[in-house]
């Protein structure tokens, strides 16, 4: 009785002990990062699990991924491990160049890039692959340009437009402009100058 308890206690310690040190492994090859090196600077990333990876791909999305030490993005499919977590490209000078996320190889929540200076030049929501939510996109300076909305991958709303102390503001529909509505005494307006111009 005592050498099988003996035998049973020593079992379940070498099995509570291989399975805290596969999820003790587990746990450090997810929050290992990355880095390919480029001319420009450097990328930094992760990896999803290779338990994790997925079979099948939507042919509308852009996939990004990594093999042979590089990086890759194709629509539709992948060949390599898929990028997961944070992700940040860098300058040289070590200045950040792009930040955002990636979910099972698609770009998903806010998106940032900058030039080389530091200047924030824009900033993007995507939704597993697909631009969705609030855009901004700044000039040189760092003074905004142009804000909108994207739904899905199109435009949706107000895209307002800035130059200088002008604004202009366009509304869209599922990605087609809605054109100003024309009252009828701006038509008649509009016809009445038309014949004025034509006699003159």
């Amino acid at each position: 009785m005592k050498k099988t308890s003996f035998m049973m206690f020593f079992t379940m310690l070498f099995v509570t002990q291989a399975f805290a040190q596969k999820s003790i492994t587990s746990a450090l090859l997810q929050s290992y990062s990355h880095t390919v090196n480029y001319s420009w600077g450097k990328a930094v990333f992760h990896l999803l699990p290779a338990e994790k990876q997925i079979e099948h791909t939507n042919l509308e999305k852009h996939y990004f991924w990594y093999s042979g030490n590089v990086l890759n993005h194709t629509q539709g499919g992948f060949s390599g491990r898929l990028l997961d977590g944070d992700y940040s490209e860098y300058y040289n000078n070590n200045n950040l160049k792009v930040q955002g996320t990636f979910k099972t190889g698609l770009k998903h929540g806010a998106w940032r890039a900058w030039t080389e200076d530091g200047i924030l030049q824009s900033v993007t929501h995507y939704k597993f692959g697909s631009i969705d939510g609030e855009f901004m996109e700044y000039d040189v300076d760092g003074k905004i340009l142009k804000t909108g909305f994207y739904n899905n991958g199109r435009l949706d709303g107000k895209l307002c437009k800035y130059q200088g102390d002008s604004l202009l503001i366009e509304k869209y529909n599922n990605g087609k402009i809605i054109l100003p509505k024309v009252s009828w005494l701006e038509r008649r307006l509009t016809g009445f100058f038309t014949m004025i111009k034509r006699i003159f």
